[in-house]
Formats: C-alpha cells, sequence, structure tokens
C-alpha cells in the first residue's frame, strides 16, 4: 500500500525560554543549570530558546531569526544553533534558530548583583523574557 502524505500547516507564534534543567519529561534533556548565578563576573548560564506554534507544541524546523536583548547585571557571551554549516559569529546578540533551538550564553558582571533579564524576539512571534538573579560573592 503506497504512503500518502498530507500537507499542514502549523502556525508559530510564541517563543519559549527554558532555562536548561534536567527535565525527565523531556526527551532531549540538557544539562543542568541554575536560576541564580555568583557576580564574579566568570558565572555562565546557558539557556535554550525554542520555537514553537499557538498551542505550545515545539517545532523543529523552525529556522526563525532570533534577537536577544539582556538588561541588568550580565552580559550577552554567545549565541548558538546547533547549526554547523553556519558561519555566524557566536558573539553576537542575533542567530537564527536551528530545529527549532537556539541557545543564549550569559556572563555575570563582576562584583555587581541584582536580577538580569534575557528577552527574545523574532518578527511574527511572540516574545519570550526569562530573569535570573545574579547573587553577591560571599
Amino acid at each position: 500500500m503506497p504512503a500518502s502524505f498530507g500537507a499542514y500547516r502549523r502556525l508559530v507564534t510564541h517563543l519559549y525560554i527554558y532555562q536548561a534543567r534536567w527535565r525527565p519529561e523531556l526527551p532531549m534533556a540538557r544539562i543542568a543549570d541554575r536560576s541564580t548565578l555568583k557576580a564574579d563576573g566568570q558565572d555562565l548560564s546557558f539557556i535554550t530558546v525554542t520555537v514553537s506554534d499557538k498551542t505550545g507544541l515545539f517545532v523543529p524546523g523552525a529556522k526563525n531569526r532570533l534577537r536577544f536583548e539582556i538588561s541588568g547585571p550580565a552580559e550577552i557571551v554567545a549565541v548558538d544553533s546547533g547549526d554547523a554549516t553556519s558561519h555566524e559569529s557566536f558573539q553576537a546578540k542575533e542567530r537564527n534558530a536551528y530545529n527549532g533551538l537556539c541557545l543564549v550564553i550569559v556572563r555575570t558582571k563582576a562584583g555587581k548583583a541584582g536580577q538580569f533579564k534575557l528577552k527574545a524576539k523574532s518578527e511574527g512571534l511572540n516574545d519570550a523574557e526569562i530573569s535570573i538573579t545574579s547573587a553577591p560573592i560571599r
């Protein structure tokens, strides 16, 4: 019996930011990360951004251009999407998603404690934001 394929279109409307944590219910778990960092200028947080449709389902084929903004005592160190064919610089504030995913690495600023926010934007999608705390060194 020959296979038949039906075309369908998912409306991509949302960006979700997940702080990388071990989540056993997800088939692609990431290395555990934390929501509080040391304000030593060296502590990093790895943040995964996923593109999803209006029902919240992950869209694995999405290649949307994602732009990142950070406010507070931290800075964007690198962005990546896992696309081995991309020649884009890692030291940027935007990147095309690859298979619906993008990674942002942020670093705290030395001696500056407080909360910082990372915002992800893409044309035609709802913005996503995450807050992380940078704690003073003891």
